[in-house]
C-alpha cells in the first residue's frame, strides 16, 4: 500500500487526501482514466481541425484559394461567387437576388440564402426569448421555485424531440393557423418555420437561462428581501440585472442552434431563394440548401464546391457566436468575483 502525500496543490495536479490510502491499483486506474479523457479530448480536437481543412479543400476553389485544385478545374470553376442579378417580369426596376445552380446562366449569389436564414432565426429568437426566460424566472425564483425539481427535468427533456415531430406538428397545426390568419395562398414561409424553430429552441435556452438565474447569490436575495423588496422586485431588478451578460450569451448559443437547424426549416420554409423582406413569404436558408441539393450536385462544376463554402460559411458563423457567448460568461464570471 502507498501512502499519498498530504501536500496543497493547485492547477490539474492532485488534491490533499488527509492521508488515505490509495492502492497501487487505485493509481493505475485513475491514470488511465486520465489518460483517456486526455485522449478523447485530443480525438475531438483533431476531428474539427480536420472538419475545417476539409471545408477549405473542397470550397477553395471558390474562395480564390489557387493550387489546390487542378488546371481544368480552375478554368471550369469562377473564383468569385456570381452576384448576378435578375429583373422581375412585374416589376423591371425590383431587382432580385437569386439562387439558381441549374438555371441559365447558373446564379450562385449566396445572399438571399443568408439574409432569410437570418430572418428565420431572427423570428425564433424573438419567439422563444421571452417564453424561456419568463419560464427560467418563475422556476428560478418566483413561484414555481418548489417545483424546480420536476419541472427543469421535464422541460429539459423535450430538447429531446426530434426535430422532424415538431416539423410534423406545424404543417398539422402551426401552418394552417397562419394560412387562416393571413390569407396567404401558402402556407409554407418563413413565419411558419421561424414559430416552429422557436418553440424547439426553448428547452434549450430555458436550461442554460434557468442555471445562470440559480446560480445568483443567495445573500444577495436575502439582503433585497430583507430591505423590504417583493420577489417580483427582486427578480426584476436584482436577478435580471446580474445575470444579463449569462442571459444574452444563452441567447446566443440557442441562435447557433437556430441558424444550424436544418430538417425542420426544410419541411417549413418553402425553398425559394429570393430577397424578401416580408416574413410571410417562402424563404430558402443555407442549411435546407445543403440538405437539398448535396445529393443532387455534380463533382465537375462549380455547385458542388458552392456547397462547401455554404458549409464554411455557417462554421465560421456559429464558432464566431459560440466564442463570444463565452467570452461573455467569463467577463460575468470575473465581474462576480471581483465584486465578492
Amino acid at each position: 500500500m502507498l501512502l499519498r502525500k498530504n501536500t496543497v496543490k493547485t492547477g490539474n495536479t492532485w488534491p490533499p487526501l488527509e492521508g488515505r490510502r490509495v492502492s497501487w491499483y487505485q493509481r493505475r486506474w485513475e491514470r488511465m482514466l486520465e489518460s483517456l479523457v486526455r485522449g478523447v479530448a485530443l480525438v475531438s480536437g483533431i476531428s474539427v481541425l480536420l472538419v475545417v481543412l476539409f471545408l477549405l479543400w473542397e470550397a477553395s476553389s471558390m474562395i480564390g484559394v489557387p493550387s489546390i485544385v487542378s488546371s481544368e478545374q480552375q478554368r471550369a470553376v469562377p473564383l468569385e461567387i456570381d452576384n448576378t442579378r435578375h429583373k422581375s417580369e412585374n416589376n423591371p426596376r425590383r431587382s432580385e437576388v437569386l439562387w439558381s445552380p441549374a438555371g441559365a446562366p447558373p446564379l450562385h449569389t449566396l445572399w438571399p440564402l443568408l439574409l432569410e436564414g437570418l430572418k428565420v432565426t431572427v423570428i425564433a429568437i424573438s419567439v422563444a426569448t421571452p417564453l424561456a426566460l419568463a419560464t427560467a424566472l418563475s422556476v428560478a425564483h418566483l413561484g414555481f421555485r418548489r417545483h424546480r425539481r420536476w419541472a427543469k427535468p421535464v422541460l429539459e427533456m423535450l430538447a429531446s424531440v426530434p426535430s422532424v415531430i415538431v416539423g410534423a406538428f406545424a404543417l398539422i397545426v402551426i401552418a394552417p393557423w397562419v394560412e387562416k390568419m393571413t390569407g396567404l395562398p401558402f402556407r409554407l414561409n418563413a413565419t411558419v418555420a421561424g414559430l416552429a424553430l422557436g418553440l424547439a429552441i426553448v428547452p434549450i435556452l430555458f436550461s442554460l437561462a434557468e442555471d445562470a438565474m440559480s446560480a445568483v447569490s443567495v445573500d444577495l436575495i436575502r439582503a433585497a428581501l430583507g430591505l423590504g423588496a417583493t420577489p417580483w422586485q427582486v427578480a426584476c431588478k436584482v436577478v435580471l440585472p446580474v445575470t444579463a451578460p449569462s442571459l444574452l450569451a444563452s441567447v446566443l448559443i440557442s441562435s447557433t442552434r437556430a441558424l444550424g437547424e436544418t430538417m425542420l426549416v426544410l419541411m417549413l420554409c418553402g425553398n425559394i431563394s429570393m430577397i424578401r423582406w416580408n416574413p410571410l413569404t417562402p424563404v430558402r436558408t443555407l442549411t435546407s440548401t445543403l440538405a437539398g441539393e448535396m445529393g443532387e450536385s455534380t463533382l465537375s462544376g462549380p455547385h458542388y464546391p458552392m456547397l462547401f463554402v455554404i458549409g464554411l460559411i455557417l462554421f465560421v458563423v456559429t464558432s464566431a457566436l459560440t466564442g463570444l457567448a463565452h467570452w461573455l460568461v467569463r467577463r460575468t464570471q470575473r465581474h462576480l468575483r471581483e465584486g465578492s
